[in-house]
């Protein structure tokens, strides 16, 4: 009757708004029999259970909560409180769902002999804010339990696998693409550089989990992750990692991401920095989980020029390697460690150029090919193979960057200048040559074996030669050494060049005074493309290798010497030859001098032809000087000239005062024939003058000569006429010597030997009618004769040395020895004089009745009147 009764209520349906069975307190509970039960309530209250929850019987108590279940066709159960958990319970059509504080799931499970399995399309656990769904197979036991489904956490949707044995777990994931690693990042286990590097330094367009791996151990509720077994790949599309600030990012269409052992390993795709190709570089951060400093390790492989774009990487890690690639092609490997928390990094590149330039500290080289290398602070040089028009050879050797030093040997296959098909002024061989560099302020390179240093600071290179004799060997022109010297050269761009220094010579053609010769060089000037321009000795010599001019101030020249040099030395000739054109020297107060003949003037003009001709003009306080070399031919011809210009010309000083017309002309090493035109003047102060006056002065017969010129003031010249040759430069013959004084006129002929020191000269000595009124007056003496016309004349020879000549009277009849020309001359030159006189003042034009004509009679060209005179002139100014 109960039954029937409680079925009947059933049917009805039961309702109780409180109930409290013993610990457990039920509200708003409601139940209600169809086919199958319908079970709700509002609030229940379950109490703590006193025992430890046990799997072993939990196939008994999964089949009792299972049989029961069977019975009831709904249960909602809401607000369970459990344990401090509010828990609520629906149960309909087999699928069981719970949603609780941490989590919310929804399933149905069953058991198979002694498994359980179930079907879960939603488990959320919410403080994590993952779903998952899925399958599971549980063997109590076994204690075994095996999960698959998908997941959807931190914006990433996947499959994945699980499985427990006892304590241990295995777990695998995979994931569809997402866009954002961030989410996921901040929850794994990572230090904080880690993070940010991963996040911040890549950024991609996709990600993919293509598998997440890993084993370990629960303990209650607690997991412990064993991070040893954690591996993970992972796939971003169109990426970027930007691997330090203020570096471009390197781009790449794919990353494969591994995690393993404790690192990520990033594997690039078809990388691109700056447009260079980076196949085959990887990116790894190891030691995450280790008791060794995180470290992010860099292997780049660039396929191109080592050239500012690489660069900078290495100078974003404080890595200043001082080798610049400037053109050619180049494989490049970069291994950098760099340590995360203190920053610091060590580094191995290699670096195989071919064809390129590179630059060594600033240092220029055209490479074919070779391999440089670095490593804990050395950059090192193996078989670096050099070759350019100019050089060839090998280079090998170290860079210690802490010390800012370097030791390189070079072994030289050829060394020169000058490109294809120009001159070589220098050239080395097969040399073998140690470098010592420095570069603590600037660059400074030491090629001991020469005495050579090269500098390079504030954008100008140095090139100092200790020693000029040194690289004598190696040069082509080596009469600009002889004896060596020193000099240092400086560029800012190596076209235009500077230099400095002294040169030491054994040859000599520039000298001051008469022979203090030059044999040391300062000098200093500039090398352009156009040629050079040379200075020495305080500027006062400049040679311009572009006009072809030397210009000389208060610096005497030995011409023949300048040109035989000029030639001797030069294996294409002189100067001019090489380029075609005249050689032209200007002389301002510098004295020239060819051979035994010198040119005392204000200024001069000397042009020398490519033939090696000359011709020059020179002028002296108006007076003119000219000579002329033609071939073999040389001529000196002078108009007027004073003393002093004179003595030089001649190498003797006895005439005083007075102007002179000279005309030589000749071969200087075989015969010169000389003229000498005398207007006024004295004759003195010469041994062979001293010593004729001392025999008047012992002579009482000859005493009145005393007063018609010869005294010592000299013998006073009205005018007169000498010619000679010379011979060899060795004797000089006078074929005919007349000087007309006031009261006296002297003829002679002779020869003086400058070789044997000999000197051989006979003169007449003729008075004036006057005085030879007087000397007719005293008894026939026998060195004198007098003329009908009552005149006397004295015969003298001169002999012995140049240094003690002796004078001696001659008897009046050797006298007559004496050739007649000079006899005739003797007696008709003052006629001679006049008639000529004449002549040249009628020739020369009307404004310039001043000079004479005897200009045009030596074949001189007036002053001013070509380039030769005028346009040096201004350049000597």
């Amino acid at each position: 009757m109960v039954l029937i009764v409680l079925v009947v209520w059933l049917k009805v349906g039961i309702r109780a708004d409180y109930l409290h069975v013993g610990p457990y307190r039920i509200s708003g509970l409601y139940i209600k029999l169809d086919k199958k039960l319908t079970l709700s309530a509002h609030h229940i209250v379950i109490p703590k259970s006193k025992s430890n929850p046990s799997f072993s019987t939990i196939d008994r108590t999964f089949d009792r909560i299972k049989g029961m279940l069977q019975i009831f066709d709904y249960v909602a159960l809401h607000d369970i409180i459990y344990e401090n958990n509010r828990i609520d319970l629906v149960y309909a059509d087999n699928m069981l769902h719970i949603n609780t504080k941490d989590y919310e799931i929804a399933g149905k499970i069953e058991r198979k002999d002694k498994r359980f399995e179930a079907e879960v399309p939603l488990l959320y656990i919410k403080a994590k804010k993952i779903t998952l769904s899925g399958n599971f197979t549980y063997s109590h036991y076994e204690d075994r339990l095996h999960v698959w489904g998908r997941y959807d956490m931190y914006g990433i949707q996947g499959n994945f696998t699980a499985s427990k044995v006892k304590n241990n777990i295995h777990f695998d994931l995979q994931s569809d693409t997402f866009d954002d690693l961030k989410p996921l990042m901040e929850v794994l286990p990572l230090t904080e550089v880690v993070k940010h590097w991963s996040v911040e330094r890549i950024q991609a367009q996709q990600y993919k989990l293509k598998a997440l791996k890993g084993n370990g151990t629960a303990k209650g509720q607690d997991f412990t992750l064993d991070l040893d077994t954690l591996t993970g790949v992972a796939e971003l599309s169109n990426a970027e990692i930007n691997f330090k600030d203020g570096l471009e990012s390197v781009y790449t269409p794919k990353i494969i991401l591994e995690y393993k052992k404790g690192g990520l390993y990033f594997d690039l795709d078809k990388p691109v920095y700056q447009n260079k190709a980076l196949d085959g570089s990887k990116v790894s951060i190891i030691d995450l989980t280790g008791s060794k400093p995180t470290t992010l390790k860099l292997d780049l492989h660039v396929n191109s020029p080592f050239d500012d774009a690489v660069q900078k990487i290495l100078k974003a890690y404080h890595l200043p390697i001082p080798v610049l690639q400037q053109s050619g092609t180049a494989e490049t490997s970069i291994g950098l460690d760099v340590v995360f928390k203190s920053g610091d990094t060590s580094a191995v590149i290699d670096v195989d150029v071919k064809d390129a330039r590179l630059q060594v500290y600033k240092l220029d080289l055209s490479v074919e090919s070779g391999h440089v290398h670095y490593e804990d602070g050395i950059v090192s040089f193996d078989n670096l193979l050099l070759k350019d028009k100019m050089y060839s050879g090998t280079v090998e050797g170290s860079i210690k960057l802490n010390k800012k030093k370097a030791d390189i040997l070079a072994v030289v296959n050829y060394l020169h200048s000058g490109e294809e098909g120009q001159e070589k002024s220098f050239e080395i061989k097969n040399k073998k040559f140690n470098l010592a560099l420095d570069y603590h302020k600037g660059i400074l390179i030491k090629i001991p074996e020469l005495e050579l240093s090269i500098s390079e600071e504030n954008n100008i290179t140095q090139f100092s030669f200790e020693d000029l004799n040194l690289i004598k060997p190696y040069v082509k022109d080596k009469e600009f050494i002889q004896e060596g010297g020193n000099v240092d050269i400086l560029t800012d761009d190596f076209k235009t060049f500077t230099f400095n220094g002294l040169l030491r010579r054994n040859t000599c053609f520039f000298y001051e005074g008469d022979d203090l010769c030059h044999t040391k060089v300062p000098c200093s000037g500039t090398i352009t493309p156009k040629g050079i321009d040379f200075y020495a000795f305080d500027k006062r010599l400049h040679f311009n290798e572009t006009r072809s001019r030397v210009t000389l101030n208060k610096l005497n020249i030995d011409l023949k010497r300048f040109i035989e040099y000029m030639t001797t030395n030069h294996e294409e000739g002189t100067i001019t030859e090489k380029k075609g054109e005249s050689l032209v020297i200007i002389g301002n107060k510098s004295n020239l001098r060819y051979e035994n003949y010198t040119l005392v003037t204000d200024s001069y003009d000397v042009e020398v032809k490519p033939n090696g001709d000359i011709k020059a003009i020179g002028s002296s306080e108006g007076d003119i000087v000219k000579f002329e070399k033609k071939g073999n031919i040389f001529s000196i011809n002078a108009l007027r000239i004073k003393d002093d210009v004179l003595h030089p010309l001649i190498d003797f000083k006895g005439l005083k005062k007075g102007r002179y017309s000279l005309k030589v002309s000749g071969n200087i090493n075989k015969v010169m024939n000389g003229r000498i035109i005398i207007e006024g003047g004295v004759m003195k102060d010469f041994k062979a003058y001293n010593n004729t006056l001392a025999l008047i002065n012992t002579l009482p017969a000859l005493a009145t000569l005393q007063d018609p010129g010869f005294s010592k003031e000299g013998f006073k010249i009205k005018k007169g006429v000498a010619e000679y040759k010379v011979i060899n430069g060795e004797k000089i013959v006078f074929d005919s010597i007349y000087i007309k004084g006031k009261s006296s006129t002297i003829v002679g002929k002779g020869f003086i030997d400058i070789k044997q020191n000999v000197i051989d000269i006979q003169l007449a000595i003729r008075t004036a009618k006057t005085l030879g009124n007087v000397m007719g007056k005293i008894p026939f003496i026998g060195y004198i004769l007098m003329g009908e016309d009552k005149s006397m004349t004295l015969g003298l020879t001169i002999t012995g040395t140049l240094d003690k000549p002796k004078v001696e009277t001659s008897a009046a009849e050797e006298i007559l020895i004496l050739p007649l020309e000079i006899i005739k001359r003797t007696i008709e030159s003052p006629k001679q004089m006049l008639e000529e006189t004449k002549r040249i003042e009628k020739e020369k034009p009307d404004e310039e009745k001043a000079v004479p004509s005897i200009h045009e009679q030596l074949g001189l060209e007036a002053p001013n009147k070509t380039k030769e005179t005028t346009q040096p002139k201004k350049e000597a100014q």
